[in-house]
């Protein structure tokens, strides 16, 4: 390198000695003159030292398969995996676009200014967005179960006049947006209602863990020897006190394993008998005792076969439903009524009748000196102990399923409509709504319902000015026709007009009223130009 005649290569650094060997013994002679007149020049030479991993600055850390500039999701080491790091993308930093430039900073107290974070360019684009006083958006990815942009609603669901079938709709008027449905998402403690998150938490992540030990227990459902000898729900050790023969019973759900005598260094012989056997009318089983002494077992254990398997089936949809009552975006009427009704009279009842009967036929009543010929010792598998840690899920379930009321609401133990929306359809003020009271807000709903779905189409037309006056002429209908309250004075004749020159409000008294999230002097504002989105 020293020898060569391009100024390029003569241009090098000498980095890493303080003192430089200048012994004319080192080097030839022609390459110490050349040397010589390099360091004369002012030149330099870079000699480099090879250093061990632990303090190579030059290593980023990611391994080889998990390097690219667009990362998949399993590439979990690479700096620009949006799933484990949060990184600024020289993509974003890079380009020329205006609007890209115009992000927002969040998240960071103290942003990195060090210029070797960055390379020059992309540094040089962050600080001038920086002196601009623009900023740059993060944007961190979260579970679904903290989305509160997610509001739970599938997408084949939604829809702003939703039919009959879509149940999970937000304003279906069957499963959500009655009288009915919204006395039952009421019932709860507003206790539970400020840490939804925690309590709704405990029956998502015992639900996610009951999951697991489930799918072990339904594998008692196969007939092959090896899963049933694994997954059993009954294991039963009995002798034969005349011959002296020794024999072992493993039970599944449609099957069991007969393991006896003769028996080698490898193992004893097996034999695997069908339920299905009984129903033959064969007289199929080994011995008397299976036959007779375990015939309730048997069928017991095959009548609960069909409901192991639902169990299983049906536990995504209830942690579906407790991530979607974990979020206050998402929780809603006919969420709460699935989780109260289904998790309690159709999960953990049942499961709890089924586990105690398998329980008192296959372990409590078992003859353990059967006919004085045969002694046995009786223990439960463990496939039945998963089916109890899923009973312990589903009973956490129903349990704050009925403990957490729907976002700022909670009537207690029974189910009653939120105290904001009985005020606000009490018209003769006795502090209980009747039969005509509730006709005649829900034909005001119904009007108020088609007016705005008018406003909304005069609007989108551009013809503003049509749609005011039509919210006045609405507002002077509803005050022809209201009716009288004997305090807090009239709830039509409240309504003015700088309301409707101001459009449509955000939010609806009704849904306020619902929600719980004006007081009671707000609902004596102006409530049929609002969105009536719930009642």
């Amino acid at each position: 390198m020293l020898k060569t005649d391009e100024p390029q290569m003569a241009d090098v650094e000498l980095a890493g000695f303080d003192n430089f060997p200048t012994r004319e013994s080192e080097f030839d002679s022609e390459s110490s003159t050349n040397l010589r007149s390099s360091l004369d020049s002012k030149k330099t030479m870079t000699l480099e030292c090879p250093v061990l991993p632990c303090w190579d600055e030059d290593d980023d850390g990611v391994p080889p398969p998990c390097r690219g500039d667009d990362p998949a999701c399993w590439k979990v080491f690479n700096h620009q995996n949006q799933y484990t790091y949060i990184l600024i993308l020289k993509t974003m930093l890079k380009t020329d676009e205006p609007q890209m430039a115009d992000v927002e900073l969040a998240g960071f107290d103290n942003f990195p200014t060090r210029e070797s974070e960055f390379d020059s360019e992309s540094s040089t684009n962050l600080r001038s967005s920086l002196d601009s006083k623009k900023t740059m958006t993060l944007e961190c990815p979260v579970l679904p179960c903290w989305d509160e942009d997610d509001d739970g609603v599938p997408p084949p669901c939604r829809g702003d006049d939703p039919a009959c079938w879509k149940v999970f709709n937000h304003q279906n008027q069957y499963t959500n947006d009655n009288l009915c449905c919204i006395a039952f998402g009421n019932v709860g403690f507003h206790y539970f209602d400020k840490g939804r998150q925690t309590w709704m938490g405990i029956a998502m992540w015992s639900t996610l863990i009951s999951i697991a030990f489930t799918i072990a227990g339904c594998f008692a459902l196969s007939t092959n020897q090896g899963i049933v000898l694994n997954t059993h729900w009954l294991v039963v050790f009995a002798r034969n006190k005349t011959s002296g023969d020794e024999f072992t019973l493993h039970l599944g759900l449609r099957s069991l394993v007969h393991t006896h005598d003769p028996c080698t260094p490898f193992g004893c012989h097996e034999d695997s008998f069908l339920y299905s056997c009984d129903s033959d009318g064969n007289d199929c089983w080994p011995n008397e005792f299976v036959a007779d002494g375990l015939g309730d077992c048997r069928k017991m254990a095959a009548s609960t076969a069909f409901g192991a398997f639902t169990t299983c089936a049906t536990l995504l949809f209830a942690l579906l439903g407790t991530i979607n009552r974990m979020k206050f975006s998402s929780d809603a009427n006919i969420q709460k009524a699935l989780g109260m009704i289904t998790d309690l009279f159709c999960a953990s009842i049942p499961q709890a009748i089924t586990m105690r009967d398998f329980y008192r036929r296959c372990y409590a009543e078992i003859d353990l000196n059967y006919k004085g010929e045969v002694s046995a010792r009786v223990y439960l598998g463990p496939g039945y102990w998963c089916y109890i840690i899923c009973l312990f899920g589903a009973c956490m379930r129903a349990l704050f399923h009925w403990l957490t009321p729907l976002p700022n609401q909670g009537s207690g133990c029974k189910p009653q409509l939120p105290q904001s929306l009985i005020d606000l359809l009490d018209e003769d003020g006795d502090g209980e709504i009747s039969w005509d009271e509730m006709k005649k807000g829900y034909s005001k709903l119904v009007a108020a319902r088609r007016e705005k779905k008018k406003q909304q189409q005069l609007m989108k037309e551009g013809n503003w000015q049509s749609a005011k006056k039509n919210g006045k002429q609405m507002v002077k209908a509803n005050t022809d026709t209201k009716g009288s309250r004997s305090s807090g004075g009239k709830l039509i004749d409240r309504i003015s007009e700088s309301d409707v020159e101001y459009g449509i409000r955000s939010k609806d008294s009704f849904t306020q009223a619902q929600e719980g999230y004006v007081s009671k002097k707000d609902y004596e504002q102006p409530v049929f130009e609002a969105q009536p989105t719930s009642l």
